[in-house]
């Protein structure tokens, strides 16, 4: 009879943690859609200025395994950047249809998120990973002194 009690309790307390861990995972508030931009930084190998102010960041809700979008917009004094990493400089259209595909696609409607300015001259990187599933997208608008960092995980 007491083992019989111990492992009802012992169930009811595996079952209680596992509802927990689930609840807490599918919290969706406003902290949990803050980007992590030392995380995209570090997890790309990115070498950035030490001077650079971090005006916006935001993820999409995770759906599964960390799938979507993470994004962050950096400003510099000055274009310190240009020389520390490999841009190209074109208009590429491709780059800002990719971008509003994955808007389209990650962020609900009605979410106030700043766009690149893609009317403006800009330099850009498209970095993959993994088997090409990962992509960074770094785009340098340098009238703004901005970086739009956008990661999308597949």
């Amino acid at each position: 009879m007491k083992k019989k009690i111990g492992l009802g309790c012992l169930v009811a307390l595996i079952l209680l943690g596992i509802a927990l861990i689930y609840q807490e995972s599918q919290r969706k508030d406003e902290d949990s859609l803050t980007a992590n931009p030392q995380s995209i930084i570090n997890g790309w190998n990115l070498q950035l200025p030490e001077k650079m102010e971090i005006e916006y960041q935001r993820q999409s809700p995770i759906v599964f395994a960390s799938d979507g979008l993470e994004y962050f917009i950096a400003h510099f004094e000055d274009d310190e950047i240009l020389d520390m990493m490999s841009f190209q400089k074109k208009q590429n259209n491709e780059i800002a249809d990719k971008f509003q595909e994955l808007w389209d696609c990650w962020i609900p409607d009605g979410t106030d998120v700043p766009m690149p300015p893609f009317v403006q001259d800009y330099y850009f990187i498209e970095i993959k990973k993994n088997d090409g599933f990962d992509t960074l997208y770094v785009v340098y608008f340098p009238m703004e002194h901005r970086l739009y960092v956008l990661e999308n995980r597949v």
